[in-house]
Order: C-alpha cells, then sequence, then structure tokens
C-alpha cells in the first residue's frame, strides 16, 4: 500500500572512506552544505575500523517531532568490495568520550558477502527518551555512509527497491541467513511502539506474485498462520497486528516468499485516539471501524475487540462496507431483528412491529442491508416516532458516523453509501466462514451496479427447474421467509446461494438440500428436478459467476476475502 509517510530529512550526504588511517575527532566541513554539526573519528584497532560519527542535529529534531516512535536509519554503500564480517551501531553522547572502549550497545551484524547489493539502508526504532547521538561502523575493509534520515518505526525488510532495507527494533540484530530468508523477528516490537499506537503488518507483492490472486503467501507467527493474497488493483495488503493472537516472536513467510518483496510492522494510519467510543452505563461501545479484508473478520480475537458486545470493521476495497462481529445471537436480534421483518420477510416488509410482536420469532443468523433500506427504515421510525431499542440507535449512530445514512438539517434520514453486514460469535466456525462469504456477496451486490447487472442476467439464464426449487425453498423455509415477489431481494439472494461455497461443491450442496425431509415434504417436485440434474443449473450459475469475480477481483465462488 503507498503511504503517505511523514520523514524528517535531518542530514545531508555523508561520505568517508574506511581505509584510512586512525585520525583524531574533527569537525567534517561540507562546504556550506549542512548546518550539521557532524564529527568523525576513524579507529584501527586488531585489525579491525570502526568508525564513529556524531551527529547533533539527532537529538533536536527528534525531540521535536510530532512522532512518539521512528526510526533512525543509515545508508550504508561500497561494502561489496569489504569482505568479511561488519557491526553496526548507535552512539549516545557518552560514547564519544572514549572511542577506543565503546560500551555494547543494541547493534545490527552481520557478512556483506552475503548481501549481495551495492547499497543498504540499516535502521533502528527509537522513542523520544532514546535518542541517539550518531552511529558507528565496525569492518575490516572499506565502507561508505551516505545518508542519514529520520523515519516512521518500522521492523521488516524490503527486498523490493534498488536499495535494501533491513529495520530492526530497539535491540538490533543480525543480518543473516534469517533475515535474508524473509524472517522478522518482532520479540520486542512491543517495546518500540507506545500503547496508544495502532500497529499493522504492510505488505507489498513483487513481480513474482500470483496475479489471479489464487496463491496465497502464508505468513506464521506463534503457530498462527495467516494467508495472503495478491489484490486485483494494487500490490500491497495490510495485516492489523490485532488480527493476531500473539504477534510477538518469528515472523516467518512459510510458503510462497518469492511472492513478497516487502515486508514491514508501522503504525497504522487510524490511531487510537482518533477512535470514537459511545459510553452507555458500564458498557463502551465502538463506532469507528477497523479497515481490512473480510476474511480476518471469522478469526479476530475477540479478547483484541476494543468495545463491548460486538467489533466494527470496514471492507477496505469497497468503502462503506461496514462489517459488524457480534457477541451472540441475542445481542445480533437487538441491532438487527425488527430490520429483517421491515426490509426482508414476506408479509412484513415495509412495517415496523413491537418488540413484543417481535419476541420469540426468528429474524437471521447474519444480515445484510444496504444504504438505502437503512435510511427506509430509520426515516420510517423517525416518521411515526417508533420506540427503537437502544442497540437499533446505536446503529443509527455508526452509520451516521460512517456517511451510510445521512441527516439533513430536518433531521430527515436518506442513503449514503454502503451498507451493513453482520455475523456472531454464536456461530461455529463453518458458519462464519460460509456467512461471511455468503452476506460479503450481499456486500459487493449493494453497490456495485455492473455486478448486480450480470447477477440479473444470469438469473434471467438459470433453467426454470433450478429457478422453481430456489423461489419454493425460499417460500417454505422459516427461518429464511424471504419475498420473493421482490425481484431485487430474489435475484440477490438467488446470487449469494451461487457464491457461498465454492464451484465444486455446489452440486452436493443443492442435491444434499434437495434429499433433505423438509425440501421433500414441502417442495417434493421442485426438489426432485434439483436430484434428477445433479443442479446442473445451479453449477452452470455458479461456474459463470465465479468466473466474473474472479476477472473482476481476484475472488472466487466460496470466497469473498483475499486475507484470512
Amino acid at each position: 500500500m503507498k503511504r503517505s509517510l511523514f520523514i524528517l530529512a535531518f542530514l545531508s550526504f555523508v561520505i568517508f572512506s574506511a581505509c584510512t588511517q586512525k585520525s583524531e575527532l574533527k569537525f567534517a566541513d561540507f562546504s556550506g552544505k549542512s548546518s550539521s554539526a557532524v564529527y568523525e573519528t576513524k579507529i584501527e584497532k586488531n585489525g579491525l575500523l570502526t568508525i564513529a560519527y556524531k551527529i547533533s542535529e539527532i537529538k533536536e529534531i527528534a525531540v521535536s517531532s510530532e512522532m512518539n516512535e521512528f526510526s533512525v536509519a543509515v545508508t550504508l554503500c561500497d561494502f561489496m568490495n569489504c569482505g568479511g564480517k561488519f557491526v553496526f551501531g548507535f552512539l549516545y553522547d557518552s560514547d564519544f568520550k572514549d572511542l577506543e572502549n565503546i560500551s555494547p550497545r543494541p547493534v545490527v551484524s552481520g557478512v556483506f558477502s552475503q548481501m549481495k547489493c551495492k547499497s543498504a539502508v540499516i535502521s533502528m526504532c527509537f522513542s523520544k527518551d532514546s535518542v541517539p547521538s550518531g552511529f558507528f561502523l565496525q569492518t575490516a575493509g572499506g565502507i561508505k555512509a551516505v545518508r542519514s534520515n529520520i523515519d516512521v518505526a518500522r521492523i521488516g525488510f524490503d527486498f523490493g527497491s534498488t536499495e535494501k532495507r533491513f529495520a530492526f527494533s530497539n535491540k538490533g540484530g543480525r543480518i543473516d541467513e534469517n533475515i535474508l530468508d524473509k524472517k522478522v523477528d518482532l520479540t520486542f516490537a512491543s517495546e518500540c511502539f507506545s500503547s496508544k499506537t495502532l500497529l499493522e503488518i504492510d505488505v507489498v507483492f513483487g513481480q513474482q506474485a500470483d496475479s489471479s490472486g489464487n496463491t496465497p503467501s502464508v505468513l506464521s507467527v506463534n503457530k498462527e498462520k495467516f494467508y495472503l493474497r495478491m489484490p486485483k488493483d494494487k500490490h500491497s495488503s495490510i495485516l492489523p497486528l490485532s488480527a493476531m493472537k500473539n504477534p510477538f516472536g518469528v515472523l516467518d513467510i512459510s510458503q510462497n516468499k518469492n511472492q513478497i518483496d516487502s515486508l514491514f510492522l508501522v503504525p497504522s494510519e487510524y490511531e487510537k485516539s482518533n477512535v470514537k467510543i459511545v459510553n452507555s452505563g458500564e458498557k463502551k461501545y465502538v463506532v469507528s471501524p477497523i479497515k481490512i479484508d473480510p476474511g480476518l473478520v471469522i478469526w479476530w480475537p475477540k479478547n483484541n475487540w476494543r468495545g463491548d458486545d460486538y467489533e466494527l470493521f470496514e471492507w477496505d476495497r469497497f468503502p462503506g462496507v461496514l462489517v459488524m462481529d457480534i457477541a451472540n445471537y441475542d445481542i445480533q436480534d437487538d441491532f438487527f431483528r425488527r430490520l429483517a421483518f421491515f426490509v426482508e420477510k414476506a408479509g412484513f416488509r415495509g412495517k415496523l412491529y413491537s418488540d413484543d410482536f417481535l419476541n420469540g420469532r426468528h429474524g437471521y443468523n447474519a444480515h445484510d442491508y444496504r444504504a438505502e433500506s437503512l435510511a427506509e427504515f430509520f426515516e420510517k421510525a423517525r416518521i411515526e416516532q417508533f420506540p427503537l431499542n437502544e442497540k437499533e440507535l446505536l446503529l443509527k449512530r455508526i452509520l451516521l458516523e460512517n456517511k451510510v445514512i445521512v441527516c439533513d438539517k430536518n433531521g430527515c434520514i436518506s442513503a449514503g453509501r454502503g451498507a451493513v453486514i453482520s455475523i456472531s460469535q454464536s456461530s461455529n466456525m463453518n458458519l462464519r466462514t460460509q456467512f461471511i462469504a455468503h452476506e460479503g456477496w450481499h456486500g459487493i451486490f449493494f453497490v456495485d451496479e455492473d455486478f448486480r447487472n450480470f447477477v440479473y442476467s444470469e438469473y434471467e439464464k438459470l433453467d426454470d427447474g433450478c429457478k422453481a426449487y430456489l423461489i419454493r425453498y425460499f417460500q417454505v423455509t422459516p427461518s429464511l421467509n424471504y419475498d420473493v415477489n421482490e425481484p431485487y431481494l430474489l435475484r440477490n439472494e438467488f446470487m449469494a446461494y451461487m457464491l457461498q461455497k465454492p464451484v465444486a461443491d455446489i452440486e452436493h450442496y443443492f442435491v444434499a438440500m434437495a434429499s433433505r425431509e423438509h425440501s421433500q415434504q414441502l417442495a417434493k417436485q421442485e426438489a426432485d428436478y434439483i436430484i434428477s440434474t445433479n443442479a446442473k443449473g445451479f453449477v452452470d450459475a455458479s461456474s459463470r459467476l465465479s468466473r466474473y469475480v474472479s476477472d473482476r477481483w481476484n475472488l472466487n465462488a466460496g470466497r469473498v476475502w483475499l486475507s484470512n
């Protein structure tokens, strides 16, 4: 992802040779190119040359910066000619009093011959209370330091640029076979960032990445695995650290590492201070979403929720499509059951029913509503002065905050952009996976006109026998009770049932559905047609829809996510 980085350059070009003899501490004159007070000393001892630089502006600029934490980076070059080991590290004021006996500090060490590039950037993380005063290099051969700068705090690597980049925590590390093999040590990452900083892993895919998005790279840390695929419209992906149960360890790209050029742990664009919280009694509710891929919602640790009762997300590829993961079915009913009857239930659509009437009636185990339907619901409640419950009023605030619905100066509610979908922690993992796919396809249907048009044309192509069974099934299944006389709703649900599972599973899914007692008792004629044709009409429709979403978004039937 292209990130607008706040970078403070504090040192123009510094060039020196490591092949000179020992010299006294001196001021380096750069002919007016820099106002920085830069000092240089070179000490040769036991066949190794230590070069130390003191840069007076580091502390001044770092302390005046708005950043709580940052990286100090130094670009090195000419080390292809310097065989053997090297040590690089940062120095403090006290070190310059006795450079011949530099005390051990966090350093970066490695072997130049393994790096196979002409130049590289090495950095470490610092906070304002631990700002260094300079840096040193220790090597058996020639080396040059080209420039230095303060950058956003980061830990990771970049092998895709002209200059390789190695970024370490405040504990330092090694440039060895591990990091060259794209392993990143995040063990001490929590010490490098304040508790107010939201963190994420930014991944950039390279030329060898699978452009179809079907072949994921696998990130592994502390026995937890995450699958990342390259999006169709960009070469980057984001993995929030709060999606992980225990992120502080060695992160390894355990599969298809050749697809990834760059991986950094960095501060998120969304600071905790900008997260809006609603307090209600002893509970707090968040109204600011985390922008992520919906596949990460399925396994998102509940312990990492920012508020009570639910966590709120926004689909990173489809702005305005909100995703709510809710603690249980009862709380989800408080948010959405009245909406379900108002928007989709046959015989109930367009009407607001009291809590007493809805008590004991089933809504859905997962939900999806477009901006237009949400606006109609809340506008009707406003006009009729209908008493909405606490969760519905909270939902209204969430939708207004994220411009899914809008309110004019007279209080009238109208549609904004996007939609809201939800799943519940009460569903098991298999159902959560199916529900996030099913509801996710609805979310895309709501916001993409070309997709809707394609779905409408595919519904018309569906053979009459399959169409008859689907309509009958929607009518006679009490947990659904869709209003099949609403064309938009019917085609929307047709699409979601064709895409909620992989194409290879469609035949078995619908034949099994048609064979169950429920279908045989209430829709026998239609069900027998599905069994006799092996659900061929559904399989064909699923195949065509899957090809469409693959070409558009690198998605597939059964998979509405790129990360999981």
